[in-house]
């Protein structure tokens, strides 16, 4: 739910929309766009778009849905924060961007397919024809990011809302984009900027505009939100930037730390004014986040495998140890302190006809121990996860776990040892059965699909959520709350070994510190998770 939100974009200016997840955030750009649903209501004393000379001022507010369907790409571009499902799965890519073109533009089909190529590259996509004629599922999560925002930009709106624009790219990538952002700019689009980054941010946007709770708290220029923030609740989410922070210290302060999650409770309903929006079932209030603090900073591991990085080195720092790692120690070997080995893979080779996805990568991971994975998007991290939980057999090379063959298994045995295996995905809302509560879900994961009395309220405040979850199913969920479930869903039945695939990237800051407290405890009962997010902060030493 969202009130009482007022706010103007003038051409050629970025306005920056920021705040944790459930705050409102995407709840505002569909209440733009008008695609907040069939159960939702919307209210506005004024809701315009500035048309052409001869238009004048355009009142969406008395748009029909016919209407809405001219103004939605032509007039106004849409970068959805669903990347990983917001692009038809049963057709390539290219036909999803050239089909704004085919209905709004003149150009013939060969012109089509230029345009389409050249916006793929525009927005970062390498080698775009060939890309053009790919499904999204042959394409990585960063790729499919990519693709959205050339749609998004196809046919030069003078508006575009970006909801999380680069939250699936790398650092390289992700500079381009924001280059691309800036040119946009430059050349009078108006954007309306929704970001958990305030990094990003702070680069793009002149004003921005702070939510809590489905309101404003705070708005203004930039340098002045961000460098001297009057409102509590901006000082706590710039505070929680760690930034010239020593790596493992809280980055929140104690009162924010110990406070209880908040219930998904819905903010109250003044008479309606500009721009009030509600969405069913959408999340009003973030959780507070609580959790651990380290007593010292852990210590960094260094990793490196074969076909993913620089060359076959791999290193898993001890746990207590306040130094890094040695990087270049040979795959396979084990630590100092002689630690259990929970996982080892040993060659993993996964070709998709004749492009290697995993090439000769092998690595260990050691019970208590942290493995973190990086390497820009469709550089094959996902697959090497696929393969290591055997979602995907490998063409070369194997995987054991605890010892034991693993991927060479047939699925009727390894099903037993699942359980052992906590997974948590890259696209959360895809993973859930929509059919089921978050209730449902976390109950079935602890007790592998017999029906028990989990404690599921336990679970959801591990990872800062309120137990009034447990009652909705996660498509009515923010995404950094349905990342949140896919967390504790992950932690239910207690697993050996965990595999993590960007877990914290549609989080605030606040909420990544917390997600890697919280797995301390989990290291302490031999848990080991491994990441393979693109950013290593959180994950070293856990």
């Amino acid at each position: 739910m969202v009130n009482d939100i007022s706010f103007t974009i003038a051409p050629g200016e970025t306005f920056g929309l920021v705040g944790e997840s459930g705050s409102g955030k995407s709840v505002t750009s569909r209440a733009l766009l008008g695609l907040t649903g069939s159960n939702a209501h919307v209210a506005a004393t004024r809701l315009t778009l500035a048309a052409a000379a001869a238009d004048g001022v355009l009142d969406l507010r008395q748009l029909s849905a016919r209407a809405w369907r001219g103004v939605r790409g032509a007039r106004v571009g849409y970068v959805p924060q669903a990347a990983l499902v917001g692009l038809d799965p049963l057709r390539p890519v290219g036909r999803e961007i050239g089909d704004a073109l085919r209905l709004h533009t003149k150009l013939s089909p060969v012109e089509r397919r230029a345009e389409v190529s050249e916006l793929l590259a525009a927005a970062g996509v390498p080698e775009p024809e060939l890309r053009a004629v790919q499904r999204p599922y042959e394409l990585s999560g960063g790729l499919r990011q990519r693709v959205l925002i050339a749609a998004a930009i196809a046919l030069r709106p003078s508006l575009l809302i970006a909801d999380e624009p680069t939250t699936a790219l790398d650092a390289s990538v992700q500079a381009g984009i924001l280059n691309l952002l800036e040119r946009l700019r430059q050349n009078g689009t108006a954007i309306l900027l929704i970001s958990h980054d305030l990094s990003v941010v702070s680069r793009l946007a002149s004003r921005v505009a702070v939510m809590q709770h489905g309101a404003i708290v705070e708005t203004g220029p930039t340098a002045r939100v961000l460098d001297a923030p009057q409102h509590p609740y901006t000082r706590q989410l710039v505070a929680a930037v760690p930034t010239n922070r020593p790596r493992g210290t809280s980055l929140a302060p104690q009162s924010i730390a110990a406070a209880p999650a908040e219930s998904p409770t819905p903010a109250p309903s003044p008479s309606p004014s500009p721009a009030t929006a509600a969405a069913p079932g959408e999340s009003a209030a973030d959780a507070e986040l609580s959790g651990p603090t380290p007593a010292e900073p852990p210590s960094p591991a260094a990793t490196a495998a074969p076909g993913e990085s620089a060359g076959p080195a791999e290193a898993v720092a001890p746990a207590a140890s306040p130094t890094p790692a040695a990087a270049g120690s040979a795959a396979g070997a084990g630590s100092a302190a002689g630690a259990a080995v929970v996982l080892r893979a040993h060659g993993l080779s996964r070709w998709f006809g004749d492009r290697a996805a995993v090439d000769d990568v092998s690595f260990t991971l050691e019970r208590g121990r942290t493995l973190g994975l990086v390497g820009e998007s469709g550089s094959g991290k996902t697959t090497v996860a696929r393969l290591v939980l055997a979602l995907t057999a490998p063409d070369k090379g194997d995987v054991e776990l605890l010892g034991q063959p693993w991927s060479a298994l047939p699925e009727r045995e390894r099903r037993p040892n699942r359980r052992r295996i906590g997974a948590i995905y890259q696209d959360a809302l895809s993973s859930f059965d929509p059919r089921l509560t978050v209730g449902q879900i976390l109950s079935d994961a602890a007790s592998g699909g017999r029906s028990s009395r989990t404690d599921v309220s336990a679970l959801l405040h591990q990872v800062g959520l309120s137990a009034d979850v447990a009652a909705q199913r996660p498509r009515f969920l923010s995404g950094g709350q349905q990342q949140r479930v896919a967390i504790a869903r992950a932690l239910a039945p207690a697993p050996t070994y965990s595999f993590a695939t960007n877990p914290s990237r549609v989080s605030m800051s606040r909420f990544k510190h917390a997600f890697s407290t919280c797995w301390m405890p989990c290291s302490a009962n031999s848990v080991s998770p491994t990441s393979s997010s693109p950013t290593t902060s959180a994950w070293r030493g856990t």
